[in-house]
């Protein structure tokens, strides 16, 4: 068993169960005050936390039956890759809250598939419009969540 995937399943392990207990709590001690959905927090949690912990568990058996390796170095174009994506992030964080998620978030899907070698200008940006129209009809029509306006357009 490698020492750094021991690590890695024991963290994803430990959120795991730390969410599920909290899922837990959430869902035995309810605010009589509160009004929640079907679903509420307390299921979410738990749903989430318990596939987090199912994969942690099978993330440390991988890693026990593997045998020792060397360890992989990154390439150049995966750095490139990674730092690409990690502005690409700062920046939808940042523009979401000025611009919200209408205007940023099809810039964002732009950026990122680009980011990841889609080459074709047009399918770019046919996917990142499709993309972002599923997610808003889906979390803010369908569910009802309430998405950034952005100071521009509040």
């Amino acid at each position: 068993m490698h020492k750094r995937g021991l690590v890695e399943g024991g963290v994803l392990l430990v959120a795991g169960l730390v969410g599920i207990t909290d899922a837990l709590r959430l869902i035995v001690y309810r605010n009589p005050r509160s009004i929640e959905d079907l679903t509420g927090p307390g299921r979410y949690l738990f749903v989430i936390s318990s596939l987090i912990t199912v994969v942690a568990v099978v993330y440390l058996f991988a890693q026990y039956r593997e045998r020792p390796a060397l360890a992989p170095t990154a390439s150049k174009e995966s750095r490139r890759k990674v730092i690409a994506t990690v502005l690409v992030l700062a920046l939808y964080i940042a523009l979401i809250g000025v611009v919200g998620y209408v205007w940023s978030t099809p810039v964002f899907f732009v950026l990122i598939l680009r980011v990841f070698g889609f080459k074709s200008w047009v399918g770019t940006a046919a996917l990142s419009l499709t993309m972002s129209i599923a997610y808003y009809v889906v979390f803010v029509r369908l569910f009802e969540m309430p998405f950034p306006r952005g100071l521009v357009f509040s």
